[in-house]
């Protein structure tokens, strides 16, 4: 692995959103190959507006009331917000969904280890959970 540059690490600004969604039951039929391909492309359309989807990570049994996640992640939270809101709007399946929660946090340094970097910053590849 190539050596990481701390300094700017650390410098980076980075909003990030946790999202979870319950899907309304039936709401999306059986045939969902058009409904799979709809929301990849709006996700990936979303580096156009400076936001990073770290995954889209199905959460059923996990907590009673959600069926999936999404962690995106971006340098202005206002991005994030756009990505939200338009997922809900524009996509089947984000108009077949209803929010559970949503949160938003901001990555900073570590206080007293500099190198205490996260994995999404680090340029990981993400985990299945």
């Amino acid at each position: 692995m190539a050596r990481l540059d701390y300094d700017a690490l650390n410098a980076t600004l980075r909003y990030l959103m946790f999202s979870v969604f319950s899907v309304r039951p039936g709401a999306l039929g059986d045939q969902r190959d058009a409904v799979v391909d709809e929301t990849v492309t709006f996700l990936k359309q979303q580096e156009e507006r400076g936001v990073v989807v770290r995954g889209l990570y199905d959460v059923a049994g996990l907590r009673a009331d959600a069926d999936f996640m999404i962690w995106t992640h971006a340098q202005r939270v206002e991005a994030l917000q756009g990505t939200y809101a338009d997922f809900r709007r524009t996509t089947t399946l984000g108009r077949a969904s209803q929010p559970v929660w949503s949160s938003v946090a901001l990555h900073r340094p570590a206080e007293f280890n500099k190198s205490h970097i996260p994995a999404f910053l680090a340029g990981e590849e993400p985990g299945a959970y």
